[in-house]
């Protein structure tokens, strides 16, 4: 009631300045799970404390022909043959040593179906919020492998003919 008379009280706030950062952050949100499910490469976020994977992309699924419920909440090492254990161990502690420090090294990953894969592997401490977390890409290197043996192979022959000629090359 107001002066006597029945009233509404009505009260507006201007919320386009918060429509707007909704809208961005939404935008954003959209543009990382886009990269980030589209990239080619297996990309995995651990946990830098238990080393438990915390999320990995389509690829990572694709590279260890195994599904996101099968890497998701496991440990990092599980992923690994017996033989490469170590050496992961050893960079994914490195990654401690120093600030921004990236480290990158060629091991072979064990699929579902026991088979490895060659891949080279770059992780990175990051921080997301304030909050660390370990960012590691695994790339699939098969196919250079592949082209390097052919390459030495390949030189072998070459060396061979050069040293059993029988005239001066």
């Amino acid at each position: 009631v107001w002066r006597g008379e029945p009233s509404i009280l009505v009260i507006m706030r201007d919320i386009t300045e918060r429509s707007r950062m909704e809208r961005d952050l939404r935008r954003s949100e959209e543009r990382f799970r886009a990269i980030f499910e589209g990239a080619l490469d297996a990309i995995f976020i651990l946990d830098p404390e238990t080393g438990r994977i915390l999320d990995a992309n389509p690829a990572a699924s694709e590279l260890l022909l195994r599904d996101d419920e099968e890497i998701v909440d496991r440990h990092y090492l599980e992923f690994f043959p017996a033989d490469w254990k170590r050496t992961v161990r050893e960079a994914y502690e490195s990654l401690f040593e120093e600030e921004e420090r990236i480290v990158a090294v060629e091991v072979s990953m064990e699929r579902s179906d026991a088979s490895e894969v060659p891949v080279e592997v770059l992780g990175q401490l990051i921080q997301i919020d304030g909050v660390p977390f370990i960012h590691a890409l695994a790339r699939d290197i098969t196919d250079r492998k592949r082209m390097d043996k052919n390459l030495r192979d390949s030189e072998e022959q070459f060396r061979t003919l050069a040293e059993a000629a029988l005239t001066g090359i």
